[in-house]
């Protein structure tokens, strides 16, 4: 009987053995991932804001100058966003009213509202000479 039961705890060691390296494999491979995750999302710029920061009145449709300014390469077609002088990422967006454009950024990044937004009407300039800064 002793050999017989020597054989029975050393299996079940090894067995307890496997169990216990799949459950720190597993322990670990979540607290990799968990840990790239943190990671990236600490370096991943941030987007813009969802309210608006500023806003501009043109004389043509919004859509319309969205589009030249991306024909220009001044706009990014895709995120909409233009990259201001001083290197602020602003969100361009048609408002409601077709004529109006909104300006988003990341208030974290950007202290001076009045130097974006002329960089951004200097962009917009560009395209709608008769633009012009809504003041709130």
């Amino acid at each position: 009987m002793n050999g017989a039961l020597a054989v029975v705890i050393v299996i079940g060691v090894i067995i307890a053995f496997w169990v216990g390296l799949g459950l720190i494999s597993s322990t670990v491979d979540r607290s990799v991932d968990f840990l790239g995750w943190a990671i990236g999302s600490a370096f991943r710029p941030s987007d813009p804001q969802a309210r608006a920061d500023g806003e501009l009145t043109l004389t043509m449709p919004g859509e319309e100058v969205r589009s030249r300014l991306a024909a220009a390469g001044a706009l990014d077609a895709n995120s909409g966003c233009l990259t201001t002088s001083s290197g602020v990422l602003v969100q361009i967006v048609v408002a409601a009213n077709s004529a109006r454009l909104e300006c988003r950024w990341d208030q974290a990044v950007a202290d001076k509202p009045t130097q974006i937004m002329g960089d951004v009407l200097r962009a917009i300039r560009r395209v709608d000479a008769g633009a012009q800064v809504d003041l709130r």
